[in-house]
């Protein structure tokens, strides 16, 4: 392995802890938001961005992709395709309850952004 291939690799694990961590606080701040029942434009950005990122990236972000763009779009999508199906079940069996579904989807994603922050590395075993 080259210096350069090395380097990059490190980079992009840096990049990939701090955007963890990003989209942890911004899921733990969604849910603190949703469960305190405070409206306005604080809870509207972090459920934008909760929407459109966390989902995605707590089952996208395991996979360790080595093309940033590549990562984020496949989150963007698994998010929005994961939302859809979740709020298309609800309403199909009729316990259409919004609140809920954000708050059980923000704490299941909490463990896999929490693992993914730390940076982790698979196979390694430290002495």
């Amino acid at each position: 392995m080259t210096r350069d291939v090395a380097s990059s690799r490190g980079t992009r694990l840096v990049a990939t802890r701090a955007l963890s961590r990003t989209l942890l606080a911004v899921d733990v701040l969604s849910l603190i938001l949703a469960l305190a029942h405070v409206h306005g434009p604080a809870r509207f950005v972090a459920g934008l961005v909760f929407v459109t990122l966390v989902p995605g990236w707590a089952l996208v972000g395991l996979v360790k992709l080595d093309d940033a763009a590549l990562q984020i779009s496949l989150s963007v999508a698994t998010s929005l395709a994961l939302l859809i199906i979740l709020a298309q079940a609800m309403t199909a069996l009729d316990i259409w309850r919004p609140f809920a579904l954000e708050v059980v989807v923000g704490l299941a994603c909490v463990p896999s952004l929490a693992w993914q922050a730390r940076g982790e590395r698979r196979g390694r075993v430290r002495s």
